[in-house]
């Protein structure tokens, strides 16, 4: 099947007339998001070394789970994903559905479900890049292509790990009756209900890590005016989190004027979730420490009773690969220290 999928993957290469990335949607609790999808990550770094390779990754989380292997898959995985992407895409299905939960004031039927999950990370890849597949109006502190985007987010090699979040996700009852305005929209993108992976429990504790680079998506109707003044409010309301070292260089804002697709909801016409602007942003911070610790604990409680490991070991994994993947992933914490 590998070959297979190459085959057409380099049929498709050949097709376009302006290859940027090749995105990767995969989810990391399980053995083929974990196992083929880095090997692919792999190939395709080797037949397209000047293409970038976004991976859009889902972690484990305690949500919607059957793998109890899941910390195995992930730590399995996590040599390709520090390697090969140019950045990563980091979500989780909980935080996906806690972005979601506003919805559920006024419909009958549930709008978290993992479908709906599915849609706001549509919602997320269609701005994120809209600067490639249109012409796009920018800030002055704003990227103006894809490329641009990418190498404002890393800043190292392995400092490519990004928090998307959306904002807002309002009530169908309130949608009249809210204003939300280019500040509003910009600044929820720094609440966890709105971060579409688990960091931190609290506000508190996510404004007490430093924010390494945060760029802004923003669609709809809007004013660049007010776009900028938005970005520079946000820089001086945290600047105290923002690293020394990037400073307001690390915020960036890519506008586009095109009215906002609305969030494609069950049991909710598309119409009542439509706003008139969005904003969807990606965060690089030391928070993400707190991610890779939990899933490394969650790594050995299982390892250290040597629980399942026979199943990968009757595969052909090298008992010697184990410390080479938690070492990785230790060194992973360190660096968002």
């Amino acid at each position: 099947i590998r070959q297979d999928v190459l085959h057409r993957l380099g049929r498709l290469a050949d097709n376009c007339e302006n290859l940027c990335a090749f995105l990767i949607f995969r989810s990391l609790v399980g053995g083929t998001g974990s196992g083929m999808a880095s090997r692919l990550m792999c190939d395709l770094a080797e037949l397209f070394p000047k293409r970038h390779i976004i991976d859009v990754c889902l972690f484990p989380s305690q949500m919607g789970e059957t793998t109890v292997v899941a910390p195995y898959n992930f730590v399995l995985g996590i040599n390709e994903m520090t390697e090969f992407p140019s950045v990563s895409l980091c979500m989780d299905n909980t935080a996906l559905c806690n972005a979601l939960q506003p919805l559920n004031t006024t419909s009958t039927t549930p709008t978290n479900t993992l479908r709906n999950c599915n849609s706001l990370i549509t919602q997320l890849i269609s701005s994120l890049t809209t600067c490639h597949r249109y012409d796009v109006s920018t800030t002055p502190i704003g990227p103006s292509s894809l490329e641009d985007f990418i190498a404002h987010s890393t800043p190292y090699p392995r400092i490519h790990f990004l928090v998307p979040a959306f904002a807002p996700v309002v009530p169908p009852d309130l949608r009249y009756h809210t204003d939300y305005n280019t500040w509003d929209v910009t600044d929820h993108c720094l609440k966890p209900q709105n971060l579409l992976l688990g960091l931190v429990k609290s506000e508190e504790e996510l404004l007490n890590e430093k924010i390494i680079n945060m760029s802004f998506f923003y669609r709809g109707d809007l004013e660049l005016l007010k776009v900028y003044d938005a970005t520079k409010r946000f820089a001086q309301k945290y600047k105290s989190q923002l690293v020394d070292w990037t400073g307001d260089a690390g915020l960036m804002a890519s506008v586009h004027f095109s009215r906002p697709p609305p969030l494609r909801t069950d049991g909710m016409s598309m119409e009542a979730s439509w706003m008139p602007r969005t904003c969807v942003a990606t965060l690089a911070t030391g928070a993400l420490k707190h991610t890779f610790g939990k899933l490394l604990r969650d790594y050995d409680t299982l390892y250290s009773k040597r629980s399942f490991i026979h199943w990968f070991v009757g595969e052909g994994t090298n008992k010697g690969v184990w410390q080479e993947m938690e070492a990785n992933l230790k060194d992973l914490v360190t660096d968002y220290t």
